[in-house]
C-alpha cells in the first residue's frame, strides 16, 4: 500500500501541476446565459449540420472521444449530432458518431478532431450516462438522471429545474468544485460535495480538472 501510494503522490501532483497551468476559465453564473458563455460562440462558427439524427431511448450511454462537446435539451423525441461544418463533403468533416440500443438504453459513440466543437441534443427528460477521455464537457439542463464522468479537462454542468430536488455527488481527484449557488468552491485533491435528495441523481467525476455547476 505505501508503495502504491508513493507512485500515485508524484502523478495526481504533476496533474495538478499542468491543470494549473491552463489558462483561467471565466467566472460561473446560475443563468442560462451563463451556460452559454461558458461555450464557444455560435457567432464565430459556421452554420451547424446534422450528422445523425435517431429515434431516442429513455436511457442514454454516451461514449466521447478527447474534444469540446455540448450536450443539450432538444426540442423533439430524437437524439441528434450537428457540428459547425463549412461543407457537405463528408471526407473533410472528421467527424464519425454511431448510435445503436439494446435493452431499452441507446449507445452513442461520437470521434471528432480536437477543435470541432460537437453539440448533441436529447430529449430534455434523458437519463444521461456520460464517459469522455479529456477536454470540455458542457452538458445543459436535462431533467433526468445523470452520470457524468471526465478523465482530464473541465465539466459545465447547467442545473435543470427537476435538479432542485436532485440527489448529488460531486468528485475530483485533483482539480476544483465550484457550485454557485450553492456556495461550494472546493479544491485540491480529492475533493467532493454530496447533497441528499429525492429527485433524479446527480453523479459527476473529474480525474483532473475543473467540476463546474451553474
Amino acid at each position: 500500500m505505501h508503495a502504491l501510494r508513493a507512485v500515485i503522490g508524484p502523478l495526481l501532483l504533476g496533474i495538478a501541476i499542468l491543470f494549473a497551468a491552463l489558462p483561467a476559465r471565466a467566472g460561473s453564473g446560475t443563468t442560462t446565459a451563463a451556460f452559454a458563455e461558458a461555450v464557444p460562440s455560435a457567432a464565430v462558427q459556421p452554420a451547424l449540420r446534422e450528422i445523425g439524427s435517431w429515434q431516442a431511448a429513455r436511457e442514454l450511454s454516451v461514449e466521447l472521444s478527447a474534444g469540446s462537446v455540448r450536450i443539450v435539451p432538444g426540442a423533439s423525441d430524437r437524439v441528434r449530432v450537428l457540428a459547425p461544418v463549412a461543407t457537405d463533403d463528408d471526407e473533410n468533416v472528421d467527424l464519425r458518431a454511431k448510435y445503436t440500443t439494446k435493452n431499452g438504453t441507446g449507445r452513442l459513440a461520437v470521434r471528432a478532431r480536437d477543435e470541432l466543437v460537437v453539440t448533441i441534443e436529447v430529449p430534455p427528460s434523458t437519463a444521461l450516462d456520460v464517459q469522455m477521455s479529456a477536454g470540455e464537457l458542457h452538458v445543459g439542463p436535462i431533467g433526468g438522471d445523470k452520470d457524468l464522468r471526465l478523465s482530464a479537462g473541465q465539466l459545465v454542468l447547467q442545473s435543470a429545474e427537476s435538479d432542485r430536488d436532485a440527489d448529488v455527488r460531486l468528485r475530483v481527484t485533483t482539480g476544483e468544485i465550484t457550485w454557485q449557488g450553492q456556495g461550494v468552491q472546493r479544491g485540491g485533491l480529492f475533493r467532493s460535495y454530496a447533497r441528499d435528495g429525492s429527485g433524479p441523481k446527480v453523479r459527476a467525476r473529474v480525474t483532473a480538472g475543473e467540476l463546474r455547476v451553474i
